[in-house]
């Protein structure tokens, strides 16, 4: 157990590092994390990562915007992050997903004009088609290997 939260840990450290090089920094870089409860469709903050990731984040410079169709915005805004409102337009640099909520496969992009980098914590969007200008990152899957919807047209 002990083994598995360190891996765990380390792989909040890796995210950061990922989207503070891809973003050039993270101060005042808007951000919103999809999914703060344990896993989707269950309303459990213990073990949630998607809290020490906001914490960080923060710590980072970061604006951390969050949703989870679970939560309230007092809820949410309780795990130090703004609530976001599924479908507003926002100038999100960066979206991490930390749940495999089926809710994020219709992200509507065209809401989020000036985002470059989908993280994807949860292996969930894969396959999901992305503007030419955001760079894909996930846990397990590279850019380069993921199955893109459009590839199978």
């Amino acid at each position: 157990m002990a083994t598995s939260r360190r891996t765990n840990d380390g792989v909040l450290g890796s995210v950061i590092k990922t989207i503070e090089t891809q973003l050039g920094g993270l101060d005042d870089a808007p951000i919103l994390v999809l999914g703060l409860t344990y896993r989707e469709n269950v309303k459990e903050l213990a073990y949630s990562r998607a809290l020490p990731l906001i914490d960080r984040l923060g710590f980072h410079g970061a604006e951390v915007w969050a949703y989870d169709p679970l939560l309230s915005d007092a809820e949410i805004e309780r795990d130090c992050a703004k609530p976001y409102h599924w479908g507003d337009s926002a100038p999100f640099r960066a979206i991490v997903t930390q749940t495999g909520d089926k809710l994020w496969q219709s992200l509507d992009f065209s809401l989020f004009p000036k985002l470059e980098v989908l993280f994807d914590g949860r292996n969930s969007l894969r396959e999901i088609d992305l503007p030419a200008s955001v760079r894909y990152f996930g846990i397990g899957v590279q850019a380069a290997t993921r199955r893109r919807a459009a590839a199978h047209v």
